[in-house]
C-alpha cells in the first residue's frame, strides 16, 4: 500500500480502522470528520515526507493514533487556504477590523 492507492482499495483494506477513528472523533463532537478526510490528513500531513510502500500494521497504527487536535488543526488550515481572499474591504473597514473602534 502506498500514498497513491485508490480510496476504494483503502476502504477495503483499512475500513474498520478508519471507521473506528471516525466514530471516536464523532464521540468527541467532531461531527464533520469523514474517512476521506482522515486519509487526506495521513497522506498530506503525517506521511508528507514518506515514500514507497507502507506496511499494513504501520498504517493501522498511524490511523488509530491520530490525535483530535492535530487532525482539526490540519482541517482548519486547509479550510482557511480554500477560503476566498478577495474580501474587498475599504480602508475604514480594514482599520475597524484590525484596530477596533
Amino acid at each position: 500500500m502506498n500514498k497513491n492507492t485508490s480510496l476504494q482499495e483503502i476502504i477495503n483494506n483499512l475500513g474498520p480502522a478508519l471507521k473506528s477513528k471516525e466514530q471516536e472523533l464523532h464521540l468527541y463532537g467532531y461531527d464533520t470528520v469523514t474517512i476521506e478526510g482522515l486519509w487526506d490528513y495521513l497522506v498530506h500531513k503525517k506521511w508528507i515526507n514518506s515514500e514507497g510502500e507502507f506496511r499494513l500494521h504501520v498504517v493501522v497504527n498511524d490511523i488509530l493514533s491520530i490525535k483530535p487536535g492535530d487532525f482539526m488543526n490540519y482541517t482548519t488550515r486547509i479550510e482557511y487556504k480554500a477560503a476566498p481572499l478577495n474580501l474587498k474591504l475599504n480602508e475604514e473597514e480594514l482599520k475597524l477590523l484590525l484596530h477596533g473602534k
